[in-house]
């Protein structure tokens, strides 16, 4: 048994291999790294009621996720799920989608964000929060089973139902049943059962469903038997090499022991390759048959989950209730399939233009490019630029710099040649969009002091205007598209 050996040696080597099991506890896992300091994508989504569970089943897909290990290495692993790092602006009571890509805890090598910058910016005080959360979240393809009308979409903010200003017909969406009190029942066009939709899911509810796993496990897809599948050894995943593990008959390592070493990539001293151990398991009825044995995983069963709260602010905790034996998905769900969300695309980072009408205050300030002095004369009837202002109070629009009051020249004698300095012409304006030349004046003699600029004492503020939130139409599985 290798468990325990230094493997500092195999950083930075590609990773290949594992199960579903065990890349989901790696994805899960707290990483220990020094962090030094369109349609909303969140919109049309599966949430686990709080009180009544749902009969879910979740569909596998194929995505490429790069992530950064603790030894600063990045790696690319395939996943049945999608992730992506999500910001959320207290302030503002908005998120966004990270766009600094594997390395946004590192403000040296990560790409631009200004939802990361935001939260760099903000000091760290002892038992207070900073306005800008970052946190990691996964997303499955999810089938509910339960029962969905048709009705028509209510705008939030007016309450009114959302028609097509060219056709005049209504825009239609899916909606769950609520069973007991449902006020859709009756006014649906159609009901069916079944919709497939994404499940965005936060890092403790992805852990609480991977923690269900291993009794999911214990059953086999082969035969659909429960608690018939057993390990008998862990191997390494080369498959030119094989080297054993663990022995689950003879090791004298416990099971959180052996549950570190397999569900991250594992560094083999004897081929040097860096891959997810590979289990050896056993089914007692497929023995008997003479058939090969495979574990389920979640994508294999239906699952009934719920999600009530905690009691602290808005936090819940997702629970399994209860699971069938391993089967296919049932035929008459077969047909949401071809709805399937692209996952990729539909949570794909959001662009800078977006965070910064999200979170006005988190994108830098727009610095006005420096012109040569008398080398630039505003347009007549252009207004004053806008300077930014800090946080919570309103830009400030100032007038041009004040020029010295005009004063009566007195002639100068000079008693011996003197070198005439360079002199730029300036501009006083006299009025907003006009301006009057000041030609250059000859020097003074020392004793002379000229008058002192005036200041300007008034400021025009302008209150500036909030980004409007515009709504999009939700796309699902049954959206009826309007006849355009």
């Amino acid at each position: 048994m290798s468990f325990g050996k230094d493997n500092s040696h195999l950083a930075g080597m590609p990773v290949y291999g594992g199960s579903y099991t065990q890349r989901a506890a790696n994805a899960g896992r707290k990483k220990e790294r020094n962090y030094g300091n369109r349609r909303p994508y969140w919109a049309d989504g599966f949430r686990p009621s709080e009180t009544q569970a749902s009969t879910i089943r979740l569909i596998p897909g194929d995505y490429e996720i790069t992530r950064v290990d603790e030894n600063d290495q990045l790696i690319t692993e395939k996943t049945a799920w999608y992730e992506f790092v999500e910001h959320y602006s207290g302030t503002h009571r908005r998120g966004a989608i990270c766009s600094g890509g594997p390395w946004f805890f590192n403000k040296n090598k990560r790409n631009t964000c200004y939802g990361c910058d935001k939260r760099d910016s903000e000091p760290n005080r002892k038992g207070s929060r900073k306005s800008m959360s970052r946190s990691d979240k996964f997303v499955f393809t999810t089938i509910d089973e339960g029962l969905f009308h048709q009705v028509q979409q209510v705008d939030r903010e007016s309450g009114r139902a959302r028609v097509n200003t060219k056709t005049q017909e209504p825009y239609l969406e899916w909606v769950k049943c609520t069973q007991r009190g449902c006020q859709n029942c009756h006014v649906a066009y159609q009901h069916r059962y079944g919709y497939i939709q994404p499940w965005v899911m936060s890092k403790s509810h992805f852990n609480a469903l991977n923690a269900y796993a291993p009794q999911i496990g214990t059953c086999c897809v082969s035969c659909g038997g429960r608690q018939t599948i057993q390990s008998l050894a862990w191997l390494c995943g080369n498959p030119q090499c094989r080297q054993l593990i663990f022995d689950m008959r003879t090791t004298t390592a416990s099971d959180e022991q052996i549950a570190k070493v397999v569900n991250e990539p594992y560094g083999c001293r004897f081929c040097q390759q860096k891959c997810y151990a590979e289990e050896v398991i056993h089914c007692v009825t497929c023995a008997q048959y003479n058939r090969q044995p495979v574990r389920a995983t979640i994508f294999d069963v239906d699952l009934q989950v719920k999600a009530p709260r905690t009691g602290e602010n808005d936090t819940t905790v997702l629970q399994i209730v209860g699971m069938s034996d391993p089967k296919p998905l049932d035929a008459q769900f077969q047909d949401l399939l071809q709805y399937k969300p692209d996952l990729k695309k539909r949570f794909t980072p959001s662009s800078l233009e977006e965070q910064s009408n999200l979170w006005p205050d988190s994108a830098p300030a727009q610095q006005p490019s420096p012109g040569q002095p008398g080398g630039y004369l505003p347009p007549a009837g252009a207004q004053p630029p806008m300077y930014a202002q800090p946080y919570g109070q309103a830009p400030a629009q100032y007038p041009m710099a004040p020029q010295p009051v005009q004063q009566p020249l007195q002639p100068v004698y000079p008693q011996q040649p003197q070198q005439q300095p360079h002199f730029i012409p300036q501009f006083t304006h006299t009025q907003m969009g006009s301006a009057v030349p000041q030609y250059p004046t000859p020097a003074y003699p020392p004793s002379y002091q000229p008058p002192q600029p005036v200041p300007n004492q008034q400021q025009h503020l302008q209150q500036q205007p909030q980004q409007p939130f515009l709504g999009t139409v939700p796309t699902g599985g049954y959206y009826q598209p309007p006849n355009t």
